[in-house]
């Protein structure tokens, strides 16, 4: 059963990972340091060139809508349609697989 979970977890990161490729960069910055780098979003703001805080929470806001946007497009087009992805995507557990993956980077797994 943990086969089934490991590889579950691997298809999900996959997955993730070709969700993040086809996003515009500014957005992949601005989640990779808001997720795996933790910075408040003034931090953010600054590293981005961006007015101020909030500038960056609704850029923040519309990546995020980027990224569910592009994960509906890919399971869409795509037989890779497994069911553990589409849950995934479906329980909104987009930022929880962006949490778990920035975790993983963190601890070398």
């Amino acid at each position: 059963n943990d086969m089934a979970t490991e590889e579950k977890q691997k298809m999900q990161k996959d997955f993730l990972d070709r969700v993040f490729d086809s996003m515009p960069s500014e957005c992949k910055q601005l989640l990779k340091i808001f997720y795996w780098e933790r910075k408040p979003m003034d931090d953010i703001a600054g590293i981005l060139g961006m007015r101020n805080a909030d500038s960056a929470k609704s850029k923040k806001s519309k990546c995020m809508n980027k990224v569910k946007e592009i994960a509906a497009q890919l399971i869409e087009n795509d037989e890779f349609a497994e069911e553990a992805v589409r849950n995934a995507i479906e329980r909104a557990a987009l930022r929880e697989l962006i949490e778990e993956e920035r975790f993983n980077d963190e601890n070398g797994i």
